[in-house]
């Protein structure tokens, strides 16, 4: 379940002669993903003497490959090497870029958990932040849950006007459409909105009907025949879904589907920065977003807050654009301050009115006002500086977070 060039490293470093150098040119997802894990372990005294991280940008023409160089040296002594993170490609001087760029990390400083190439200081501050308090996942009792994926969206997802058309033939299909929304339709404490519905059978809705095999697709015809006419042409492709219900029409077992009818959190997978909001009208979600089973407003501030992004950015992988993929085994470990009744109330004030300025905006037929922009800035700078106080961040540190 890894890549096979993990394999590479070590037997690499082992055919050496006694101080030989062994270097690689490798995509760096080992270094944060969960399969990386043995070999990070492994490399921490393998003798590193350089990391160099390209993220994501475009080395290779014409290939989305996100590489890294690592070179080791065979009986190294000490446990200092170099590293660096390359922030622009240099093709004719990339020696002398990286002698500006290079900074000494300590093999002990780097976590089991995903390797963060950063300076001493900086590595300071991320353990005072994870020290904080516990984790997220443990905060939800792990209860944070990925969109629907219905191995089939073509036919389980209608846009507006075909909801509309199958709502006027029939009213009942009403019944039987969720409100149904991507990871990009989400934006931080906004109001979504989309233009997609859910066709939502879920697995054993049938056999709650007391319907069976032999009149179940009968019953379903006459009682939402609209839904049924439009699921018709698809019932080949449905059958061949490998995960789907008990007949072709219902969606893949799923143990939390009640948890897209309450008032819950939702947060775009793909984001450059943390995109949260808490919804109470039912909203149901795609695979490129999440839901967390919460509706703690506090929660909310402090998970869209500044200092969340940059955690979080130390930790996942990224991707093209700058973009991180705020997936669960990366958001459960984040560390959450501890939060007294009095500040989770100043916390909730404040996003209160920042989400009641974001509907505005939203319900505003013309161009944001500027006062209304200034205002949202505001309180998201209020957010902020309670946030970093939670965590019991100095002014130096608060400059780091914000890359000043």
């Amino acid at each position: 379940m890894a890549d096979l060039y993990s394999y590479f490293f070590e037997r690499g470093i082992t055919l050496l002669a006694s101080h030989g150098r062994f270097g690689i040119i490798v995509a760096n997802k080992w270094m944060r993903a969960n399969y990386g894990g043995p070999l990070r372990a492994w490399m921490k005294s393998a003798g590193l003497d350089k990391v160099i991280d390209f993220g994501d940008l475009p080395v290779f023409k014409d290939a989305t490959t996100y590489p890294c160089i690592i070179i080791a040296e065979r009986d190294k002594k000490g446990q200092t090497f170099f590293a660096a993170n390359v922030e622009e490609l240099t093709p004719n001087d990339l020696a002398g870029y990286l002698s500006a760029k290079f900074f000494t990390m300590t093999a002990a400083s780097l976590s089991d958990d995903g390797w963060m190439l950063m300076e001493e200081r900086k590595i300071g501050l991320m353990q005072k932040i994870r020290s904080a308090g516990k984790p997220l996942g443990e905060y939800v009792n792990g209860k944070i849950y990925y969109g629907i994926k219905t191995g089939l969206n073509e036919a389980f997802v209608i846009d507006t006007g075909t909801k509309n058309r199958l709502v006027a033939e029939d009213p009942k299909s009403a019944e039987i459409l969720k409100p149904f929304l991507a990871g990009r339709d989400i934006k931080r404490y906004a109001p979504p909105t989309s233009n997609k519905w859910l066709i939502f059978f879920p697995k054993g809705w049938t056999a709650q009907q007391g319907w069976n095999d032999k009149n179940a697709w009968t019953n379903l015809c006459s009682t939402y025949p609209a839904i049924a006419r439009w699921l018709e042409p698809f019932e080949v492709a449905a059958k061949k879904r490998c995960d789907k219900g008990d007949y072709w029409w219902e969606l893949r077992a799923c143990d939390y589907y009640d948890v897209f009818e309450t008032t819950k959190i939702m947060y775009a997978e793909i984001a450059t920065q943390g995109q949260f909001i808490i919804d109470s009208n039912g909203w149901y979600g795609d695979t490129t977003s999440f839901i967390i089973d919460s509706d703690e407003r506090w929660l909310l501030g402090l998970l869209n807050s500044n200092i969340w992004t940059y955690v979080f950015g130390t930790i996942s992988s990224s991707i093209r654009g700058g973009f991180y993929r705020w997936k669960y085994q990366y958001l459960k470990i984040m560390p959450l301050p501890n939060v007294s009744e009095v500040d989770q109330q100043r916390l909730s004030s404040l996003v209160d009115n920042l989400v009641s300025a974001k509907q505005e905006v939203s319900l505003s037929t013309s161009s944001p006002h500027k006062a209304t922009e200034i205002r949202i800035q505001g309180i998201d700078r209020q957010i902020d500086q309670l946030v970093y106080k939670l965590y019991g961040l100095t002014e130096d540190e608060i400059r780091i977070v914000e890359g000043e």
